[in-house]
């Protein structure tokens, strides 16, 4: 009998995120361009546990599906904050 294997998409989601993190952190970009890239992370990450939610309708899946919004709402309002000073 073959195993399939199981392709870890949150795993890739946080080590290419890392990875172009600290690129544009050690070539100084700004710190909206580094929260850009943090909140499309937590936006990608949202929507792979919904679907994943969605799949298997477990309890656990939409609690971790909740919780991850909550990043993506303290940075937009603090970005909102910021564009509002301007």
């Amino acid at each position: 009998m073959k195993r399939k294997s199981k392709i870890n998409y949150p795993a890739i989601l946080v080590i290419l995120t890392a990875v172009v993190y600290e690129f544009m952190y050690k070539q100084n970009f700004s710190s909206i361009w580094l929260n850009f890239v943090s909140t499309m992370a937590s936006v990608s990450f949202s929507i792979y546990l919904f679907f994943e939610w969605k799949k298997s309708r477990r309890r656990f899946e939409l609690i971790c599906f909740i919780l991850s919004l909550i990043p993506i709402f303290i940075i937009g309002s603090y970005v909102i904050r910021v564009l509002m000073k301007q």
